[in-house]
């Protein structure tokens, strides 16, 4: 499991809110991740549309009977209304 925190990817470690200095053995100042302990865990994410769980609206979509036109488009329209788990970016919008 992953978060999704709404801020600028920081250039370096030393920029970063989850890094603290620290002096190693040698007496040089490194960057330490709070979180991670070790490598930085933090990835960019792309930009995107509205983000939603996938997997949770094919569950409900398997669970509707496709018999006519009708039905499909409301199936669509379920992917149309599904809730947003994370908004777009704001260069997406």
């Amino acid at each position: 499991m992953g978060i999704y925190i709404d801020i600028e990817m920081p250039k370096n470690c030393r920029e970063c809110f989850a890094c603290k200095a620290e002096l190693s053995p040698e007496k040089k100042v490194i960057y330490v991740c709070c979180f991670a302990k070790t490598d930085c865990p933090l990835v960019p994410v792309p930009e995107h549309g509205d983000l939603i769980d996938a997997q949770e609206q094919m569950r409900l979509m398997q669970s509707c009977e496709y018999d006519t036109y009708d039905d499909y488009i409301r199936a669509f329209n379920m992917l149309d209304n599904a809730p947003t788990v994370i908004p777009a970016s704001e260069e997406d919008e």
